[in-house]
């Protein structure tokens, strides 16, 4: 790219810029380009061959035992992230200093430079939407699930405990994922650049002590989205110190505009508005889907409750303690272990099949019968088992509520 500036950038300057050139083609690129499912089969050619680059990288020079990539993992704390987040490291250093050398004799890239501060922008802008609208739409943290609700608090993990603690409250999620709407739209444009990467700042700073402290495991793209905030408010800095720390009057940075083609120079507000407007109802769909299939508005089953064991006429059933028919799976209880289950339930021919979740042969069709809060269930006439539906409501996290006035303290 052309440039026709005669600043004189220093080696060290240009050194860094580069490499946040590279690193952030490596570590964020498709995104958002493939959050549209039209367009989503070709960045998948480019993120399998990514993929298939790190995993030789990791299997043949760094010589990790058994490297792949967790198709189904929803963590990004893998060892595969770790590792291609050092990957990355080393080939956006080796990437920028090969430019240098070759493109040695270039004053700056100050127009490189704004194309690059812009699509940061936008993608932090839009990550911060996702997250969000995920939040507002109730499908990031659903309300704790009936397995959830008959934990005790030793048996939760950190991060259940962080989602049972953040999924109660709808009022105090909305207002998170308001605040984390709010702190995008605003990094989406120009003016507002800077109180929307202060925001963004003070948010995803929290964001990243929580994910620490309950071992969450989402701590290298909350570090990097720290990261990317700081890069954003960096222009601002000084104008920030001024004013907030000297006293005094002062004017924020203003960044340059970036200059379009000629061609589409006209139209950039309606293209800008149309980039916003779309990916905007993207991820609202997206979210609004998430909360329909495994947020607060997924559907129930037919006998959706928590069921304890009452009396059975089989020597192996009385050492079932509970089945839980949950909105995703059915969680069968025993005195010794617990194994869970898909059951579909027929309403008209009274009868449920269970298809154990972890093995595919373990299947069973039983007859049920639902009467005055007992459930029971038959395979055959001489066998069956009982089951007392338990009345949730009485739970206290259920039931509280919120109160203005409290005389004493209701902190069992």
């Amino acid at each position: 790219m052309s440039n026709n500036s005669t600043i004189q950038w220093s080696a060290q300057k240009k050194f860094l810029f580069l490499f946040i050139l590279s690193y952030t083609y490596f570590y964020i690129f498709p995104f958002p380009f493939d959050a549209f499912p039209q367009v989503d089969f070709i960045f998948n050619i480019y993120e399998r061959v990514n993929d298939a680059f790190v995993i030789w990288i990791g299997k043949n020079i760094l010589h990790i035992h058994n490297f792949q990539k967790l198709t189904f993992s929803d963590s990004g704390d893998t060892t595969f992230d770790f590792a291609s987040f050092f990957i990355f490291l080393i080939l956006s250093t080796i990437t920028a200093l090969a430019v240098l050398l070759i493109d040695k004799k270039r004053n700056n890239y100050e127009k490189l430079q704004s194309y690059l501060f812009v699509y940061i922008r936008y993608c932090i802008g839009f990550y911060m939407l996702v997250y969000g609208f995920d939040k507002m739409f109730k499908s990031h943290f659903p309300f704790p699930s009936l397995e959830k609700l008959e934990q005790t608090f030793g048996e939760s993990t950190p991060q259940g405990l962080l989602w049972a603690f953040m999924g109660y409250s709808t009022s105090y999620t909305i207002f998170i994922g308001i605040a984390e709407v709010l702190s995008g739209f605003l990094l989406l444009f120009r003016r507002t650049t800077a109180l929307g990467a202060l925001v963004v700042l003070i948010i995803m700073i929290n964001v990243a002590v929580i994910n620490f402290s309950y071992d969450v495991p989402v701590k290298l793209f909350a570090s990097h989205m720290v990261g990317y905030a700081l890069l954003l408010l960096y222009p601002f800095i000084n104008s920030i110190f001024q004013f907030f720390i000297l006293q005094k009057v002062t004017q924020l940075t203003q960044q340059p505009e970036v200059v379009l083609p000629q061609r589409i120079q006209s139209f950039r507000k309606i293209i800008k508005a149309g980039v916003i407007v779309s990916f905007t109802l993207l991820f609202m769909h997206y979210s609004w889907e998430n909360m329909k299939n495994d947020g607060d508005s997924a559907p129930t089953p037919a006998l959706y409750g928590i069921y304890e064991y009452s009396g059975s006429n089989s020597r192996d059933a009385k050492k079932l303690k509970k089945i839980i028919f949950d909105k995703k799976i059915t969680l069968f209880q025993w005195e010794d272990l617990n194994s869970y289950y898909t059951a579909t339930v027929d309403t008209i021919s009274k009868t449920i099949s269970f298809q154990s979740n972890n093995d595919k042969s373990d299947k069973r069709l039983v007859n049920y019968d639902f009467s005055e809060n007992i459930l029971t269930l038959s395979e055959n006439d001489s066998s069956s088992v009982q089951l007392r539906k338990v009345d949730v409501s009485n739970y206290p996290l259920l039931n509280r509520g919120f109160h203005w006035v409290v005389e004493y303290p209701v902190n069992n």
